[in-house]
């Protein structure tokens, strides 16, 4: 059985595409497109693809707990 600590680092390494983040997060697709536009997710782009680092999205989790 893994800890969650384990579970954190494991996270902060993935990287995934918006409709990933936005099941993480438990919230539609276009409403995290609307977090990326108010600049509280910040995006990384590869070509076309759009993608939201692990750790970015723990960044966020964390903002929204305090």
């Amino acid at each position: 059985m893994s800890n969650d600590s384990s579970r954190v680092f494991a996270l902060e390494d993935c990287q995934f595409t918006v409709a990933e983040a936005a099941q993480h997060l438990r919230v539609s697709r276009s409403y995290f497109y609307e977090l990326i536009e108010a600049k509280k997710i910040k995006p990384v782009k590869m070509g076309k693809r759009t993608l939201i680092q692990g750790r970015e999205l723990l960044r966020f989790m964390k903002a929204i707990a305090a």
